[in-house]
């Protein structure tokens, strides 16, 4: 399987480098974590995780765009 969603581990990990490590926002992939972890697509977008990707222009009118180098918050 492509990449894991570990919303824990990222929420709360020492970050050294801020990318998306998720499968594409809204893929088939994406929605099967989110369903494994009893998570809907409301609740994940309350996440930082979801606000920093639009911030960075990943997600734009709640669409995946494109994965690209994220910058750390300022």
């Amino acid at each position: 399987m492509g990449a894991q969603l570990c919303l824990e581990d990222d929420m709360n990990a020492d970050w050294i480098k801020w990318r998306w490590n998720l499968p594409p926002y809204k893929s088939a992939e994406f929605m099967e974590h989110l369903k494994l972890l009893g998570m809907t697509l409301d609740d994940f977008r309350k996440l930082p995780k979801y606000q920093f990707a639009v911030e960075q222009g990943l997600i734009v009118n709640d669409e995946w765009v494109g994965e690209k180098p994220m910058a750390p918050p300022k």
